[in-house]
């Protein structure tokens, strides 16, 4: 048992994260409070998930729980949750300030990804944590069954915000690297006519024609599902960003996971499992 492993691993600390496709929000309360109960010293964070992998595969299990249990007694992984609602910047940076990075060795971001303007977030994110430090994470999805949320130690689910894991030790190393394992499929698009989240034309075409044209992907509940599969590739000036299509409107526009500015230069892409692996292994 990890209560064991725990008592085994010595003095060193246990950071647990939960991982929800769709779990009963009673099924995370009560994981939650095990934990609490069987190892009060533990730190967790959870989030809403749009499948889950368990030793290295899909599995159909609704809630996912793992464990980092550190070998040596400095080091720490504490989650601190921050509300990002009624986005405002300021508010939102003077929250950060309120962290002493001093001794920090890498940071971890879990966020609500259709509630927080992703793009704005991670800005200010990466201008005020030190560049010394680097920051990884992903999103919180919801699908038309259940919304995203995330919580961490000491706060109940939260459906609008994220959870900011700070990682730091005296023998603790961190690097981060960039896997991109989708590749470019057919002619670059430009995204002609857009608004926050929403793609309304790609090349003067509403944006749904692309993926019913190119990828067959019918307009229904499983929209969301079939379009990571096949998600847009956005040419940026460091390294390419991968966006998808959340939902589709009657009027042919693409709701995204998060903004596409007008005028911008796309491709759709597919995954290749071998690209993906070797990128790993390469990192």
């Amino acid at each position: 048992s990890w209560r064991e492993a725990r008592r085994a691993g010595g003095e060193g600390k246990m950071l647990v994260h939960l991982f929800s496709d769709n779990a009963p929000t009673e099924d995370v309360y009560s994981a939650c409070a095990l934990l609490r109960e069987n190892i009060p010293d533990a730190e967790y964070l959870g989030s809403s998930a749009s499948g889950n992998l368990l030793d290295g595969a899909v599995t159909e299990h609704p809630l996912v729980v793992s464990a980092i249990l550190f070998e040596d007694p400095s080091s720490t992984a504490i989650p601190h949750f921050l509300p990002v609602e009624d986005y405002d910047a300021t508010r939102f940076r003077q929250a950060l300030h309120a962290f002493d990075f001093t001794g920090v060795k890498a940071a971890e971001v879990v966020l609500t990804i259709d509630s927080v303007p992703i793009y704005e977030v991670c800005r200010i994110l990466e201008e005020e944590i030190p560049h010394s430090i680097p920051i990884f994470g992903g999103g919180a999805f919801g699908d038309n069954h259940f919304a995203a949320f995330v919580f961490a130690k000491g706060t109940d689910v939260q459906r609008n915000g994220l959870v900011l894991t700070l990682y730091g030790g005296e023998h603790l190393y961190a690097q981060n690297d960039v896997v991109m394992g989708w590749k470019p499929l057919g002619q670059p698009l430009k995204v002609t006519r857009a608004s926050g989240k929403v793609i309304y034309e790609l090349d003067h075409r509403p944006a749904y024609e692309i993926y019913h044209h190119y990828l067959r992907i019918p307009n229904d509940a499983n929209l969301f599902y079939n379009a990571l599969e096949f998600p847009f590739l956005l040419e940026s000036g460091r390294v390419p960003l991968l966006r998808h299509a959340l939902s589709c409107g009657e009027d042919g526009s693409l709701v995204m996971s998060t903004g596409i500015p007008e005028g911008s230069i796309i491709h759709t892409t597919y995954g290749d499992p071998e690209t993906i692996l070797n990128n790993v292994q390469n990192s």
